[in-house]
């Protein structure tokens, strides 16, 4: 259906469903085993789900932006590292 990633990321940020699904079927499995390695199978399933309603939104937030609106953003936000902007979690 997608022959690459870049293919696939490209049809979710448009926001076609079938890509979203496609992603979700491709992925998943291995999406929940990395989160079983981290929180163990108690709450694995809710932390990949969590990480998909992620990809959703900042698949829509992409959608959204338009490169005008990229381009007034705050001086310091454009290309800050994200990382000093994540707030702490309390997870560790």
């Amino acid at each position: 259906m997608f022959a690459t990633d870049a293919e696939l990321i490209n049809a979710m940020v448009d926001g076609r469903e079938a890509a979203f699904r496609h992603a979700i079927a491709t992925y998943h499995n291995a999406m929940l085993a990395l989160a079983r390695s981290f929180v163990g199978d108690k709450l694995a399933d809710e932390v990949a789900q969590e990480a998909w309603v992620s990809v959703m939104r900042a698949a829509s937030l992409r959608t959204a932006l338009q490169p005008e609106d990229l381009a007034h953003a705050h001086p310091g936000e454009r290309g800050a590292d994200p990382a000093a902007q994540r707030k702490p979690t309390g997870i560790t």
